[in-house]
């Protein structure tokens, strides 16, 4: 089976450290060209210089907060300037698991409901440039959401 990624490329949020930063490493070792997207550019600068290289692999990051809508928007405008996004890991703490979609309706008020209504802008705004495709309800493709553990409980969740 191949499982090539090279000339794909990927946008990972919260990629400096922990899963994040782990599912950027695999990511680039299958060849993808991957875009790291967190807060703190120190961080950034130095999570990107561990990626491997080695089938000619450009990596970006973006620094930015995905509490911050317009900010966020403006950036991600931006990198699709340079080529599509083939692969969205949204490793943001987002929103519960279901479709994607259902993440740009308004969560309730508290800093993580912002960064996962800002997780819903971030695919909107790549549906919107027309690599997510609206597949409907249940189609195959469909992309999801996913929580695999309760923070509060430390037991995965289905």
């Amino acid at each position: 089976m191949n499982l090539s990624l090279e000339n794909k490329r990927a946008l990972i949020c919260g990629s400096t450290q922990g899963i994040g930063f782990a599912i950027a490493q695999e990511l680039a070792l299958l060849g993808a060209s991957c875009i790291l997207l967190a807060r703190n550019e120190d961080a950034l600068k130095k999570a990107i210089t561990h990626l491997d290289e080695g089938l000619g692999q450009r990596h970006e990051y973006i620094v930015a907060d995905l509490a911050h809508e317009t900010d966020l928007r403006s950036k991600i405008d931006a990198q699709l300037k340079h080529g599509s996004i083939h692969i969205l890991i949204n490793n943001s703490g987002g929103p519960p698991p279901g479709p994607v979609l259902d993440a740009c309706r308004a969560p309730p008020p508290t800093l993580q409901a912002s960064r996962a209504k800002s997780g819903g802008t971030l695919v909107t705004e790549l549906r919107g440039a027309g690599w997510i495709p609206d597949s409907g309800q249940g189609k195959e493709g469909e992309l999801r959401h996913r929580r695999y553990f309760d923070k509060a409980s430390a037991v995965p969740s289905h």
